[in-house]
């Protein structure tokens, strides 16, 4: 038994499977973010979260990463050589959530923003032919399985 579970009576397996099929229940929505990442990605600069999520199919929140094609919490990708995705343990996912607001992870927040900034114009200062260019770079991205409401990983 844990401090939290000792002094709260909080089950930490308990409260990581609530937050869990939380984020579950969301799929549609975890699948559309690397197509607007995609789309918003260098409109205002380039955003190393935004190509994790088209490039690697991850969406970062501070330490903890989710893998928006299964939706599940999983550890560092980063920390590690492996080609899979490893599930973070329930302990892990506890301690990690003790620092968020649930709604930070309600994806259809994400979507929005990132619908928002998808919507922008690319940079003017840039100038039409790097328009051109930005928009042949993000028509390099997309690939077979790739598409605006899934993302499948290859």
């Amino acid at each position: 038994m844990n401090f939290i579970e000792k002094f709260y009576g909080i089950d930490e397996a308990e409260v990581a499977g609530k937050i869990r099929d939380f984020v579950r229940d969301q799929k549609s929505g975890w699948q559309r973010i690397p197509w607007l990442a995609l789309q918003a990605d260098g409109r205002r600069g380039y955003n190393s979260d935004y190509a994790n999520a088209y490039e690697l199919g991850i969406w970062k929140f501070d330490e903890l990463y989710l893998d928006l094609v299964s939706s599940e919490f999983i550890e560092n990708p980063f920390w590690s050589e492996r080609k899979e995705y490893v599930p973070i343990s329930d302990s892990a996912l506890f301690t990690e959530l003790i620092t968020f607001d649930v709604s930070c992870f309600e994806a259809k927040k994400i979507v929005s923003s990132l619908e928002q900034r998808a919507a922008v114009p690319d940079s003017p200062y840039r100038g039409s032919e790097n328009f051109a260019t930005n928009l042949e770079w993000r028509n390099s991205k997309i690939r077979e399985g790739f598409t605006p409401n899934e993302y499948v990983r290859l």
